[in-house]
């Protein structure tokens, strides 16, 4: 896949400019995929615990049909974990369950995803042969989960990527030269009190993450540039969402469509032409996502703010 930026886009943190290597990593632009895992969901396996009673109703009653459409509204993403890796997307959202029959941890999205063990493992991987490239995993909705499920979770975590894992730290210390000298390549924010006893996970309040929650393309861009201009504190992350929520009319009115074309190609160019007029740092642009991210140059306008 080739980008306009001209970079090479599976070592774009590499490439940036020397300037950049003592700034703190939360005041990078770092483009991310909203719903990371949700290209792998399996429409000929069980529906996921994070739907409404109503929907699980609707798979009873018309079992083939009611899942076919749940696939289509639920895959925000076509690329899978490592395409969006070498594409260049650094930050991802991630939802997890645990799948009864098997006891064993997916990705989930209205659907169940591939396991999450291989997941975490394509990321590990990648990473073995990037060295300079940095990932941010947001671990943000469970499912299903008690304690000894989150346990188990992080456990995992923790198995596939040892020593890469950077601890919590102060963030204005969590520089490029830092991590690199280091060998520290995964922040895993956990949104979950079990964190505090883990101090190589970071707690969700230290990436925020504002949702828009609406399908009007104006009250979307209001929404960002309220927050960009009432700016953000300088000690944490923080996650621009510039994605577009589909309600339940617009299910209904386009059941022969899906998110990508009835929903994410919409707001595409207003996305695009606020953030061509936006800079990253400290309290302005961090981290941004967007669905189906292959679209409309996303990642490479997102990794081209920070040679403004």
């Amino acid at each position: 896949m080739s980008y306009p930026s001209g970079k090479d886009m599976a070592n774009w943190m590499g490439g940036l400019p020397e300037s950049l290597h003592s700034s703190s990593l939360n005041s990078i632009a770092i483009p991310g995929t909203h719903d990371s895992f949700s290209w792998g969901l399996d429409v000929t396996g069980d529906i996921g615990p994070d739907n409404l009673p109503f929907v699980k109703t609707l798979v009873q009653l018309f079992p083939g049909t009611a899942k076919a459409i749940i696939a289509k509204w639920s895959k925000t993403q076509s690329l899978n974990t490592v395409e969006q890796l070498k594409a260049g997307i650094r930050y991802f959202d991630i939802r997890v369950t645990l799948k009864k029959d098997t006891q064993e941890l997916h990705a989930v999205h209205g659907l169940y995803g591939r396991k999450m063990e291989m997941e975490l493992q394509d990321i590990s991987q990648f990473l073995d042969n990037h060295s300079k490239e940095i990932v941010l995993l947001d671990f943000n909705h469970f499912y299903s989960m008690d304690e000894e499920n989150h346990i188990q979770c992080i456990s995992l975590i923790q198995h596939i990527f040892g020593p890469k894992l950077c601890p919590l730290l102060d963030t204005d210390s969590v520089t490029l030269d830092m991590l690199w000298e280091n060998g520290l390549q995964v922040l895993v924010f956990y949104h979950h009190d079990i964190v505090t006893n883990h101090l190589n996970l970071w707690p969700g309040c230290t990436i925020p993450s504002p949702w828009p929650d609406t399908m009007d393309i104006n009250k979307f861009i209001t929404f960002l540039e309220q927050n960009y201009r009432h700016g953000r504190s300088p000690c944490a992350f923080y996650v621009t969402q510039g994605i577009l929520t589909p309600d339940s009319s617009t299910v209904v009115t386009n059941l022969c469509g899906d998110l990508r074309n009835a929903v994410a190609k919409r707001v595409c160019g207003p996305l695009h032409q606020w953030l061509c007029t936006k800079r990253c740092g400290l309290t302005t642009v961090n981290v941004v996502i967007s669905d189906f991210v292959e679209m409309d140059n996303f990642i490479g306008t997102v990794v081209d703010m920070n040679y403004k």
